[in-house]
């Protein structure tokens, strides 16, 4: 056997040497540097390949023989092993589909296969395809980390914008990057030492027909590539083996399919299909439906306030991802304002995190939702080139002078097309905005746009009534200002050991307070002008903030990896009024229900696509890229969801205005709001006429049970006018709306309750202790105030069972005549929880209605005996929880003429649909008026 001679394995010459232990000890250093990790085994591994690239560097060309062992042998591990390292900076794998993976790492290979074709050289054809695939894994890299979405086709349009705000990120790589480098540098160097070339082979098979070979495969070669991308962007392929965006609910979707595929996916679910059943004749019934089926909660108003809306960039609330303590107040005045009257707060929930400013503008401004479009879609750049109905065009309709302004370039995002498409009559950019102060430091400060907000006020038409949409720029990242001024002091159940590793998120809560003082000072000038002024801020997405933080913060919460996900989607928005606008709470929602509420907060004429879109509301208050919940609260499941019309109706009306090419121009047109004289009208109506009893006097904002002057405010409001409400005594006889003396209601520090004393409080107590902070709680003297305020209410007692029965009556009674409410009583419905508490009760006083409840009972077995007691007391009503209510029972009640028939507490649309099948009517938290009466007209057809 030949001694191997190993100066023959290396290349000769000093430079090459030096060249190669350079590049050894650089990619070690990167990995010691960047990786974090630094355990023994992560550094030997990283210093093994770093040696490794050096000595191939060095290495001659293999010859025949082992450069086919090696190539055949690379074909079977490298794509797999290199498509791993392209995720792991990204992703953990943990929810990527097998089959994906097959496709993407047969893509690697046809990409190698596609650079042999026009290189003839197979080392070149593999160095290059790992050079496209390290330059995909670095770009998705930044692009995952800034926006939290991997890259797409759709992006190559937004490379313009990309260029106006690239230099303010952080570049910095993570560990994972730079141990993948390492990978792809010596797997690269390895394919450069394979010798399979023509003249190798020529060499050792003299007669090898190498023109012909080259030509055959070249072209088989070209037809298999060609093939292979047909196959996946022109046919169903993906689609038919389950790769499409239906796993966006388990998790991002470059997770589930790679970051090679994702770009396919995504391009195939973007193609746009006429939705079944469509037709513009259609679109125009369902919105004649919605128009004459919508209820506003405002009358057409002949005021035209100025209108500014205000979306603020990556404005969030970082204490809705759970708890966050800081040694100064976020947003002070933006929390003061939840309890002002001239204002409303609540949450929007978003489609995008992080970036994709513009798709939160899209919905905002056009009522379109992103959930019927791909993740990765971005409307204003490939999907609106011409005229396109929203809510600019429906202020103009209505005497609006309509005008956007945003801080940065006019290409950005292609919004002056965008906004022309619109109908905004100027856009107001970067170049005609004030020069910024020295101090201002190039950074365009919310202070200094809403300055620019008030100069074009001040300079208005005023011929004409002014809408306003302005887009900050102040929060956008990155986030790394050591001059920061606040500091963490607490992360979920964390207090010890944050020192200073949360600069990033600490400078963003500096900017959000910096954005809460400039949003302060707006109002305040607006406060002292004369003329009528409603501004709307919303948050247009939350920032992408560390995995540390998020697990901090959400510690303890026993939350779902889709609820922490979801709860990352989560902005404030707030509507303010310089004048007595009577806003009423329309709760937490979408960002594509945000034009059509404010609209009709502030009265104004609308379209009947906005009524659509209110109407829609009410079943579907959440209706964004990632959540979709009915309006209990529930998430609707993806079954559900293909089975619904109303969401077939909701696409239509997408599809007519954004691809049928043939808008219904009609239904975009702003009409007068009808009201339905019968919710809005003083006069009283019978009780027994109205399908729902308002529980525990209904919702406000995101809670129940609270039997507060705000709740009722807010539902009336939404057009109830029977309510039901709880009775408790306090410590010194005094009754007052409670459910009951155990629950919280955010009032136990008030009431000096510890987890082991929970005493009743005196009336003094309970009244000056806020309900969850912000609502007032209720004596049964301040409600029969309200009653003798509102003629046209009626009340339903809940004072619970007890023993006491006359002597809770007689304190009841005695309170209204001591207040002078005595004549009230008459719209008192005195609920029944026995037979005999009526004769105890009418006892008392002689009530003239009453409701007769089988929570405590249950339906009797002798139901003639209940039945004759309903007759013979003339008792106007039977009501029993939802889950008792059976055929059995339906049977037995028959036609029930003499009275009628609820059930509680029904908060569920299609609960309620089915139960009104049967019953007369529902207690429920937040089901309209008007939604059940639909349902029982429709019933009654």
């Amino acid at each position: 056997m030949k001694n191997i001679n190993i100066s023959n394995i290396f290349e000769k010459g000093v430079a090459r040497k030096i060249i190669g232990g350079i590049l050894a000890c650089a990619l070690f250093a990167l990995m010691v540097i960047f990786d974090g990790n630094n355990s023994i085994k992560h550094l030997l591994f990283g210093l093994a390949m770093s040696v490794g690239c050096g000595v191939l560097l060095n290495l001659k060309k293999f010859k025949l023989l082992p450069s086919i062992i090696t190539f055949v042998s690379y074909l079977v591990y490298v794509p797999y092993k290199l498509f791993i390292r392209m995720e792991l900076p990204v992703d953990n794998l943990a929810n990527m589909q097998k089959r994906s993976m097959l496709v993407s790492i047969a893509m690697m290979l046809v990409v190698y296969l596609a650079f042999f074709v026009f290189t003839q050289r197979i080392r070149i054809a593999l160095a290059a395809g790992n050079i496209v695939f390290f330059i995909i894994m670095v770009l998705d890299f930044y692009v995952i980390s800034f926006r939290g979405q991997a890259a797409s086709f759709a992006d190559a349009r937004t490379v313009g914008t990309m260029f106006t705000v690239w230099g303010n990120y952080d570049y910095t790589p993570s560990g994972e990057l730079i141990y993948s480098l390492l990978y792809f540098v010596f797997f690269t160097l390895l394919a450069l030492k394979l010798d399979i070339s023509p003249t190798s082979i020529k060499e050792k098979h003299p007669k090898y027909p190498v023109k012909k070979v080259h030509i055959i495969g070249s072209i088989l070669g070209t037809l298999a590539v060609a093939a292979f991308f047909v196959i996946i962007v022109g046919t169903t392929f993906l689609e038919d083996h389950g790769m499409d965006d239906s796993k966006w609910r388990d998790a991002k979707l470059h997770s589930v399919h790679g970051i090679i595929l994702y770009p396919f996916v995504e391009y195939r679910s973007s193609q746009m299909h006429v939705p079944f059943g469509y037709s513009e004749a259609k679109v125009e019934e369902i919105c004649n439906d919605a128009a004459d089926n919508f209820v506003s909660e405002k009358a057409v108003s002949e005021k035209r306030p100025t209108v500014i809306l205000i979306m603020n960039e990556a404005f969030s609330d970082p204490r809705v991802l759970g708890e966050v303590e800081t040694n100064e107040p976020i947003m002070p005045f933006i929390d003061s304002l939840s309890y002002d009257q001239d204002a409303v707060r609540g949450n929007l929930y978003m489609s995008v995190l992080g970036a994709l400013t513009v798709n939160s503008e899209f919905e905002v401004l056009s009522g379109n939702t992103m959930r019927f479009l791909p993740g990765s879609l971005i409307p204003y750049l490939s999907e609106i080139n011409s005229y396109m109905p929203t809510m600019v065009e429906e202020m103009e309709t209505i005497g609006y002078d309509t005008v956007a302004m945003h801080p940065n370039a006019a290409h950005a995002y292609c919004r002056k097309n965008v906004y022309e498409c619109f109908g905004f009559n100027e856009f107001i950019t970067i170049d005609e905005m004030a020069p910024l102060p020295e101090e201002a430091n190039s950074v365009f400060l919310d202070k200094y746009n809403y300055d620019e907000i008030i100069k074009r006020y001040e300079n208005r038409d005023k011929s004409k009534p002014l809408f306003l949409f302005d887009v900050t720029i102040q929060n956008h990242s990155p986030y790394w200002d050591e001059g920061r001024t606040t500091r963490i002091t607490k992360i979920g159940n964390t207090e010890e050991g944050i020192d200073s590793q949360f600069i990033p998120e600490e400078t963003y809560i500096d900017l959000l307070r910096k954005s809460d003082e400039a949003f302060k000072n707006l109002v305040e000038y607006f406060e002292n002008v004369d003329e009528p002024v409603v501004i709307c801020m919303f948050g247009d997405h939350q920032a992408i903030l560390s995995d540390a933080f998020y697990n901090l913060a959400f510690d303890g919460q026993n939350l779902s990896e889709q609820e922490k996900t979801q709860k990352k989607y989560i902005v404030p928005y707030i509507m303010w009024s310089n004048y007595d606008a009577d806003f009423y709470d329309p709760g937490d929602m979408s960002a594509n229900y945000l034009s059509a509420v404010l609209m009709e907060e502030l009265g104004l004429p609308m379209s009947d696509y906005r009524k659509f879109l209110l109407n829609t509301k009410e079943k579907y208050p959440i209706f964004s890229r990632y959540q979709l919940n009915d309006a209990s609260g529930a998430e609707v499941d993806s079954e559900t969801e293909k089975a619904d019309e109303d969401i077939l109706h909701y696409k239509y009306m997408q599809y007519n205005l954004m691809y049928s090419g043939k808008t219904v121009e009609s239904v975009f047109e702003p009409k007068d709001n009808e009201q339905d004289s019968a919710l809005t009208e003083s006069t009283l109506r019978d009780w027994k006429e109205y399908g729902t009893i308002c529980h525990a006097l209904g919702k406000v904002g995101n809670v129940t049970l609270t039997n507060s002057l705000e709740a009722f405010e807010t539902n009336y409001r939404k057009g109830y006018r029977v309510f039901e409400a709880d009775f408790q005594i306090t410590s010194d006889n005094v009754y007052v709306l409670r459910h009951d003396w155990s629950s919280d209601l955010g009032q136990a520090e008030g009431f000096g309750w510890t987890e082991d004393v929970k005493e009743v409080p005196t009336a003094e107590e309970f009244k000056k202790t806020p309900i969850y902070e912000y609502c007032t709680p209720l004596l049964l003297e301040d409600w029969l105030q309200i009653m003798k305020e509102y003629p046209d209410i009626w009340l339903v007692t809940d004072s619970k069972y007890s023993n006491t029965v006359t002597e809770d009556f007689q304190l009841f009674v005695e309170t209204a005549r001591n207040c002078g409410c005595e004549d009230v009583l008459d719209r008192v419905i005195v609920q029944l929880y026995y037979q005999d508490m009526y004769d105890e009760v009418n006892a008392v006083y002689p009530f003239k209605n009453y409701i007769f409840t089988l929570y405590m009972i249950g339906f009797p077995e002798d139901s003639e005996e209940l039945l004759r007691f309903m007759e013979e007391k003339n008792i106007g009503g039977l009501t029993m929880p939802s889950t008792t209510w059976n055929e059995s029972i339906k049977e037995t009640l028959g036609d029930h003429e003499n009275f009628k028939v609820y059930v509680h507490t029904v908060n569920d649309r299609d609960e309620a649909v089915r139960f009104l099948e049967n019953v007369d009517g529902i207690y429920t938290d937040m089901l309209r008026e008007e939604t059940v009466e639909a349902i029982k007209s429709k019933k009654n057809q």
